[in-house]
């Protein structure tokens, strides 16, 4: 039921800034147009007005380029080995027989996304970065052959959100427009007074129109849920403001409204340091205003000289040149030869600006425990290191946590009532349906360092002597990530890792240890050779990948080869020393 009190609050309702103000923080960088113009509307001190309007007018967001980093650092946490989703078998599901189970469902019928895990680590994670006081409301998006709802996730942008309270909610969904207005250059949503808006409560979905003075209330669906398939993405708590909520990635956005300004000033800079301006001594009067720099009409009104621009000298063209008439009757007086040049300009200032941008992008990136994603392996020692990653993991993993936790189940939850609990199978108990809702493992552990870092950590574990168990590890998520799209490489080197008697072993090292005793000759062979022997195999077996033989069957072919390479040298010693001996 819709009380008058929701269809006044809907015909009054203005979209609210204080809400939306926080989207408008990440949307600068992650969309870039005019929102950004706000952080350079001010001048400089000392700058020219046609410096600014130039800034202005070829305003650029440059900064979606560290947004679009973090981004896709984040939708990596898809591929960490200890995330996943694991759907009940299909005889515990009553739609599984007909095809329409939720597995079936979620992982290849899902509306425009086919799996609900492509929407959420894209659009779906888009949107929760950027809009921390929008909302998530699942509603069904049309019936299949079989007259199964088809349940998606729709988003409300913060600007649409009227309220959303513990039992009910009122979300704008008709056609909303964003202005960017002088002097403040303030972002504004305008949205149309009829709506339409979708009114939430525990068991019913609405939709209200106004048309002048008269309104129209529709029932959409009576899914008597007992609660609203509707809540709000959320974020950080916001410390001045404890009712709305601070994107994910908050921390990182002064640092990045910071480089939009700079770069702005930037280009400021490079027109008023790089292109060269031109002096001219002259000493000859205008011949419009006879040197005054005036000009008067015909009603003795006075103006700018159109011809000197008011400098009152002749110079022929002023654009971009600044003249001068030397003093005269004094020594300064001669006029140079030739009586024009330019201006000479310290650039050290540009390079400052420069300089400052990158240290600003590295802080926003450590901001967010992600300093990997600018610092080259080098930059950084052994130990800091080994402690950025921690910190990393620890930092993805509570973003992890609450994508799993906030968008994840409440979707999976969400589709299962529309389908189960409201469509046309006979109802499944709320009590019941948990027995048939996917498990969703939260990950702790993220392959998302890039694989020159971890070549240059394995370099750094063995200069410390770190055991060798945990080199073998990391030079194991090197390959996987090094070869990720070559899967033929990819099982040669885990092959040659795997049966290496001797890894992590510099030649003179493994020399040393066949001399001393440490090792076979058998292995001494088989570990400098490794490479070759898997190639002789692949050539002469055909079937020597194949599925019928184990790693450890491998193994022991590279095994069978170093013996007999070990007997051939043997005998050609036994000869050679049988010779000597005749």
């Amino acid at each position: 039921m819709v009380s008058e009190f929701v269809e006044k609050t809907a015909a009054a309702w203005m979209p609210n800034a204080t809400l939306y103000l926080p989207s408008v923080r990440v949307l600068t960088h992650a969309g870039g147009g005019q929102a950004g113009m706000r952080l350079i509307k001010s001048r400089h001190p000392s700058e020219p007005e046609h410096i600014r309007r130039y800034r202005m007018d070829n305003f650029r967001s440059f900064t979606k380029v560290y947004f679009d980093k973090v981004f896709t650092t984040l939708s990596k946490i898809q591929n960490a080995n200890d995330f996943g989703v694991t759907y009940v078998e299909p005889e515990k599901d009553p739609l599984a027989g007909k095809g329409e189970g939720m597995e079936v469902y979620c992982t290849q019928n899902y509306p425009g996304y086919d799996d609900v895990l492509n929407w959420l680590f894209n659009d779906g994670l888009l949107f929760l970065l950027t809009e921390p006081n929008g909302a998530f409301a699942v509603l069904p998006d049309e019936n299949d052959n079989h007259g199964y709802f088809k349940p998606v996730v729709k988003t409300f942008e913060a600007a649409r959100v009227v309220y959303v309270a513990k039992d009910s909610a009122l979300l704008y969904d008709g056609e909303l427009s964003l202005t960017v207005r002088e002097p403040d250059y303030f972002v504004h949503y305008r949205h149309r007074h009829e709506g339409p808006f979708l009114y939430f409560d525990e068991n019913a979905v609405y939709r209200i129109t106004f048309q002048g003075n008269s309104k129209n209330v529709e029932e959409l669906y009576r899914h008597e849920f007992g609660e609203m398939p509707v809540w709000i993405a959320g974020g950080k708590k916001d410390p001045v403001n404890p009712q709305r909520r601070l994107s994910l990635i908050d921390a990182a956005i002064d640092y990045w409204d910071e480089i939009v300004a700079l770069e702005s000033d930037l280009q400021g800079a490079m027109k008023s340091h790089v292109y060269p301006e031109k002096y001219v001594f002259v000493q000859k009067d205008c011949d419009v205003c006879r040197g005054s720099g005036y000009q008067t009409d015909d009603e003795g009104h006075k103006s700018k000289c159109r011809q000197c621009g008011g400098s009152g000298l002749d110079a022929g063209n002023v654009y971009a040149t600044h003249l001068i008439r030397p003093p005269s009757g004094t020594e300064d007086s001669a006029i140079p030869n030739p009586p024009v040049g330019y201006v000479t300009k310290d650039l050290a200032s540009v390079q400052i600006i420069v300089d400052q941008i990158q240290r600003l992008a590295k802080q926003g990136y450590s901001a967010l425990n992600m300093e990997f994603i600018s610092l080259t392996p080098a930059e950084q020692s052994g130990i800091a290191k080994s402690y950025d990653r921690q910190e990393m993991n620890s930092a993805i993993g509570k973003m992890a946590a609450y994508i799993v936790k906030n968008v994840l189940r409440p979707t999976f939850w969400y589709i299962a009532l529309w389908r189960y609990f409201y469509g046309p199978v006979k109802h499944i108990p709320k009590r019941l349906l948990s027995e048939i809702l996917p498990s969703v493992s939260i990950p702790k552990s993220f392959d998302i360092l890039p694989f020159d870092y971890l070549a240059e950590e394995i370099k750094t574990q063995r200069e410390a002597g770190i055991s060798g168990a945990v080199v073998n590890e990391t030079e194991r998520e090197y390959r996987q990530k090094r070869f990720a799209g070559n899967p033929q490489a990819l099982r040669f080197y885990e092959l040659a890792a795997y049966a290496d008697p001797l890894p992590n072993y510099s030649l003179a090292e493994k020399q040393m240890i066949k001399t001393t005793g440490g090792c076979t000759e058998e292995d001494y062979v088989l570990s400098l050779n490794l490479t070759r022997y898997i190639r002789e195999l692949e050539r002469d077996k055909p079937d020597f990948w194949g599925f019928l033989l184990t790693d450890e069957d491998r193994k022991a072919m590279l095994r069978e080869k170093a013996k007999a390479e070990v007997a051939a040298i043997r005998a050609e010693r036994s000869a050679f020393s049988s010779m000597t001996m005749a």
